[in-house]
């Protein structure tokens, strides 16, 4: 209500309202994109298009599917083994397989190797099988034999690409396992395919190796021969330059220097041995001259001579002391015994300096043959740094050979390992699940293609769908509308099936012939039906319109549309009938001069048409007969209710537009604002006729009517153009002839759609 007041006011400015109209009102607005409710609205209203297309193409692809001639899959498994060490520790030679997953995706590589497909091709002679090479391929009949190697490159490249394509290999996860399937029409021809492929892997492992040992143990041999003789050479060299310097060994090292090694140990044995002489006899010295205890020294000990003069000594000890106690100390015999004493004490010095000098002696000698050493050692020494530059150049020649004969012994070695090593060859990969003809079918997947070929339809459906939504220009919701003009929907006017006594159902506004007397029947509804949606549209037009500007109310109401067929008639005999029965005096206008709509609609009831004829008898009146001052008002009018009154155009052979521009006119609806409540003109269409131009400026307030999905946006915009470059006062759009039940399918949800129906039993009891 609010903002249909706002239009009018804005269109009673005149010239500006226009203008700015013209410039910015009729823009469209819709946003870009497609939210979801858009999405599913145009699903909904295009659901004929996208089920028809699903059907087309799911049906060819059916077609296309069961036409095909079933494939059947046979799967081999192989388990590929981890590295484990040989017997003989030939991995360099013959290496097992690591199990990094590179190398995993190498076995997989090679399991689909042309290599191998050539070989599984000439085996099972695939060139003469008719399911991979039909016989007209090749230029042969049917029968015709021909060896894979007489085939062109070219056809023995098209076998291999149909093989490879049957072929699949693939690795089962993170494990070693490896999955080989072929697909054949035969499941026989199938599994033992797999099987072969297998096999045929395993085989080639096996026989790659066996290669592999054999071009060694060829290499090697050759290459021993080569090495013996580098050895036999080198050490040849080595002794006939050891003779040539002559250079002797002894026990792995030179003679010269052995005696120098010899003769080092005998001198430092030699010093040592001096050194020990040399502290006893300073021992022994140095107790003599002090008077010591000779007792302690180990010589003296040691010595017999000593130990009999000791024991000599004590024995005339122990005689002086029994001869002392019998004679006295100055008895002869104690003198003697004193006298033996001392000379067993003179021998026994006498014996120590024996020894002294004798450990002197020894002393002497080992320092002799310590100086001795010394002078040989320095000599060897002299000798020997002589020969140093000699040795550096055999001890070169020496590693040389030692180097020629480890290189021969380790290739010796590694001979007889590959020599033995073909005893202990297997393969890296084991046959762990043989492949067994399958019984289903495993292409093609009809229940696959079925699926995708519904799901691509229905994709391709619903693209085709929005492309034809997006090129339909109708106008379907209020939100369309006042998008596109700018203006604000009265109301919505429900589509009414046509269901008179004739058993024949129609719609309001079908062309045809009795579209006339349908028009006629649809407004008599407001009485008969006045709890319907029908009649529920028209009390939201009259109610909008006429409470639109409480201070100057608009009277005079011109109900125009861009195009003829849009219900413009049946709006204004409506909305004169809804005016009518709130107790308003109203006048309804025909003021359509070229097909007089209105006119031939009420001619349509033989009632009407019989008191119309009656007061026609004194002559004929109508509008054209009263602007030309041929008749006077009453005259012309017809009344249908004690409130409402029709002024009829009558035929006549040429239509005097000129009428509305003359001063009989601006007279005539004068004196109709003091005679009715409201009054009601039916115009013909803006856009072929120029008549309305000239009526929306003697109105108060215009009533646009657009039929729903029929009119479209541009036709409006031009339409409402024209009546506002003619200042016309626009109220707003009023909406036709909408299918609820096909509006609610397409989503929309305009007021008229909430608005509960009542059959004509609940109408009569309310």
């Amino acid at each position: 209500m609010n903002a249909t007041v706002t239009t009018l006011n804005e269109t009673q400015k005149g010239p500006q309202a226009g203008l700015a109209l013209e410039h910015g009102g009729f823009n469209d607005s819709s946003e870009n994109g497609i939210d979801l409710f858009g999405l599913t609205a145009i699903i909904r209203r295009r659901i004929h298009i996208i089920i028809g297309m699903m059907a087309l193409i799911t049906a060819l692809a059916a077609a296309y599917t069961f036409s095909l001639t079933p494939r059947y899959t046979a799967t081999a498994q192989l388990l590929l083994k981890q590295h484990e060490k040989s017997v003989l520790e030939q991995e360099s030679v013959a290496a097992g397989l690591p199990t990094e997953d590179n190398a995993v995706d190498t076995e997989v590589e090679v399991l689909k190797s042309p290599y191998l497909a050539m070989r599984i091709i000439e085996t099972f002679d695939l060139l003469n099988d008719a399911e991979f090479n039909p016989p007209e391929n090749n230029g042969g009949a049917p029968g015709d034999s021909l060896a894979l190697e007489n085939a062109t490159p070219q056809r023995q490249n098209e076998i291999l690409k149909t093989f490879q394509q049957r072929t699949s290999v693939n690795r089962v996860g993170l494990t070693y396992v490896v999955e080989v399937s072929f697909s054949s029409q035969d499941p026989e021809k199938a599994a033992n395919i797999a099987n072969a492929i297998a096999d045929e892997y395993i085989n080639d492992q096996i026989s790659a190796k066996l290669d592999a040992n054999t071009r060694a143990n060829d290499w090697l041999a050759q290459r021993l021969i080569k090495l013996r003789d580098d050895v036999l050479a080198s050490e040849k060299k080595a002794a006939q330059f050891r003779a040539e310097q002559g250079l002797t060994d002894a026990k792995g090292t030179l003679l010269n220097e052995q005696q120098i090694s010899e003769l080092n140990a005998q001198l430092i044995q030699a010093e040592a041995d001096l050194a020990e002489k040399r502290a006893r006899l300073e021992r022994i010295e140095t107790i003599v001259r002090d008077g010591g205890d000779l007792g302690t020294v180990t010589e003296v000990v040691r010595s017999p001579t000593i130990s009999r003069l000791r024991e000599q000594q004590a024995e005339v000890v122990r005689n002086r002391a029994e001869l002392n106690a019998k004679y006295g100390a100055r008895h002869p015999a104690i003198i003697k015994v004193d006298r033996e004493y001392q000379d067993l004490s003179v021998e026994i010095r006498n014996e120590v300096n024996r020894i002294v000098a004798s450990l002197r002696n020894d002393m002497d000698i080992a320092g002799e043959r310590a100086r001795s050493l010394d002078r040989s050692l320095t000599g060897l020494k002299v000798e020997n740094s002589e020969d140093n530059q000699v040795m550096v150049e055999l001890r070169q020649l020496e590693r040389e050979a030692e180097a020629s004969r480890t290189l021969y012994e380790a290739f010796l070695e590694r001979f007889k390992e590959t020599s033995e090593a073909s005893l202990f060859e297997d393969a890296d990969a084991r046959i762990i699940a043989s492949a067994s003809p399958p019984s289903a079918a495993s292409w093609p997947n009809k229940k696959l293609n079925l699926i995708l070929a519904l799901a691509v339809s229905g994709a391709l459906g619903i693209g085709i769908a929005y492309i034809i939504d997006s090129m339909d220009n109708g106008l379907r919701t209020v939100g369309e509308v006042e998008s596109a003009t700018a203006l604000p929907v009265l109301a919505s006017v429900p589509l009414e099936r046509d269901r008179r006594t004739d058993g024949k159902q129609r719609k309001n506004g079908e062309r045809r012939k009795s579209s006339v007397s349908a028009t006629l029947w649809l407004s008599n509804l407001i009485s008969k039906k006045p709890f319907s949606q029908f009649s529920e549209s028209w009390r939201n037009l009259a109610a909008s319109v006429t409470l639109s500007d409480v201070d100057r109310p608009p009277k005079v109401f011109l109900m125009a549309s861009a195009l003829p067929q849009e219900g413009k008639t049946l709006s204004s005999l409506c909305f004169t009938r809804e005016l009518a029965r709130a107790n308003n005096k109203v006048l309804l206008v025909d003021c359509d001069f070229r097909r007089a709509s209105l006119t031939r609609a009420l001619m349509s009831s033989k009632k009407l048409q019989q008191e119309f004829q009656e007061r026609q008898k004194s002559g004929p009146a109508g509008l054209i007969e009263l602007l030309s001052g041929e008749c006077a008002l009453d005259d012309a009018l017809m009344p249908l209710s004690p409130t409402m009154n029709v002024l009829p155009l009558l035929p006549r052979p040429s239509a005097p537009s000129r009428l509305l521009m003359s001063e009989a006119f601006g007279r005539l609806i004068a004196d109709l604002r003091t005679r009715f409540d409201y009054v009601v003109i039916d115009s013909a269409p803006i856009l072929p006729v120029a008549d309305t131009r000239l009526l929306a400026a003697a109105a108060d307030a215009v009533i646009f009517a657009v039929r729903w999905e029929q009119t479209s946006k541009q036709a409006v915009q031009t339409a409402l153009k024209t009546l506002t470059a003619a200042q016309a006062r626009i109220a707003g759009i009023l909406m036709t002839f909408v299918d609820t039940r096909k509006q609610q399918r397409y989503g929309y949800s305009d007021y008229i759609y909430h608005y509960p129906a009542h059959d004509s039993e609940k109408e009569a009891q309310s």
